[in-house]
């Protein structure tokens, strides 16, 4: 069944924002043809994601490029784009820039939270196995390991500003997090200088983490530090 031009200018202006959203929609209208109403919005979005990735990543938000190549091309180069970056990343004697939130490394050693600051980081596609981005008002935060000569990344969570709502938790590859890193996930919840006022999970249910996968007495801790409609 195809969608309503309303629907996916829903869907776009969520990645987006609704101040480039229209003018997206409508590029891609034209370079797609009426087909694009046939696409799912699975579809749909990863091709907002190609080409705001591009413009937003390499080209500082610059929406003019879309006057100057078709959907199609950028997508190309969206490609030859994260192929050379991925090629190029080492972890190797990192230096942490992002924001910390939360420390537990012991002499440079071990876990610790950053903010991103950013609704996408091609970095974090590197790092997280994952699309690099969150929905409009929406921020990054991730749980990051230094070792010895090197450093790792574990967990994302999607966290919003304005309502203090946690979006999403997920481990590599958009995955619910290894069991491994729970002990690091609760901390956050306990420790985290943000606040957090409840849930409301953005994803198909079971590629989550949720509070609930505690054992009861964290679970218990948890819900004493969150104000939630669902708890």
């Amino acid at each position: 069944m195809a969608s309503s031009r309303l629907h996916q200018l829903k869907i776009v202006d969520s990645i987006v924002g609704a101040e480039v959203g229209n003018t997206l929609l409508s590029k891609i209208e034209i370079d797609y043809g009426n087909d694009i109403r046939k696409h799912s919005d699975f579809t749909l979005r990863n091709i907002v994601h190609d080409v705001s990735n591009y413009i937003e990543m390499g080209f500082n938000s610059d929406w003019n490029i879309l006057n100057k190549n078709t959907i199609q091309e950028i997508q190309k180069l969206w490609g030859e784009y994260i192929t050379n970056y991925r090629n190029n990343y080492s972890p190797h004697n990192y230096i942490e820039t992002n924001a910390i939130l939360l420390d537990n490394r012991v002499d440079g050693i071990g876990y610790y939270w950053v903010d991103l600051n950013t609704r996408y980081s091609i970095e974090m596609i590197v790092r997280m196995g994952n699309c690099g981005r969150c929905n409009y008002g929406n921020t990054l935060i991730e749980l990051r390991e230094t070792t010895k000569d090197s450093s790792k990344s574990h967990v994302v969570i999607v966290y919003n500003i304005a309502s203090g709502l946690i979006r999403q938790i997920k481990g590599k590859g958009d995955i619910i997090p290894s069991e491994a890193y729970w002990d690091e996930i609760f901390n956050f919840y306990i420790n985290t200088p943000y606040h957090i006022s409840g849930h409301d999970y953005t994803q198909k249910e079971g590629i989550d983490f949720k509070p609930e996968m505690f054992s009861k007495e964290k679970y218990e801790s948890v819900k004493s530090k969150i104000i939630s409609k669902i708890f």
